[in-house]
């Protein structure tokens, strides 16, 4: 058995994974020039640190709602450290949801939680990530075609305030 630990992370979360796929598509599409003038997720913590850091490392505005009193201190410090506009509202975290999806039917607002097969996506990477460990790139005897390469997640660190 083989364990992939995700807390070495720019933000100490698994999330991550996901949300540099995520980022990295809204990238492509704004290239593209499709309009997206920021990213949006409801979060009770580290979505919304994955968000803002890769967000913030992408040049693309991130907006964080949150559940008013729900998060400790160093889940609300990420986000805001990462330059998101954060909001906390007096509902709980399907409350906040409804708002995020309400903000994404709009122009310009794209949903960046995990309903987003973006994010699935890229959490799928942990068992590729795991392949080399588990002795799965080597070269099978007789076989002519090259070993299979790992994937690699390229992310940047958050710019800081």
């Amino acid at each position: 058995m083989y364990i992939k630990q995700c807390g070495t992370s720019h933000t100490g979360s698994f999330k991550d994974l996901g949300m540099t796929v995520l980022v990295s598509s809204v990238q492509q599409l704004i290239v593209e020039r499709r309009s997206i003038r920021a990213i949006a997720c409801a979060s009770t913590g580290d979505t919304s640190a994955a968000l803002a850091a890769y967000g913030a490392a992408a040049g693309i505005h991130a907006v964080v709602i949150l559940p008013r009193g729900k998060i400790c201190d160093a889940q609300l410090v990420q986000p805001l450290a990462s330059g998101a506009v954060v909001c906390a509202l007096d509902t709980d975290f399907d409350g906040c949801m409804a708002i995020v999806q309400q903000l994404a039917e709009r122009d310009g607002v794209y949903l960046a939680n995990s309903m987003n097969s973006l994010r699935v996506e890229g959490q799928k990477t942990v068992a590729l990530r795991g392949r080399p460990a588990a002795g799965l790139d080597r070269a099978r005897p007789g076989s002519s075609s090259p070993a299979a390469t790992s994937a690699t997640c390229r992310s940047a660190p958050a710019s800081r305030c």
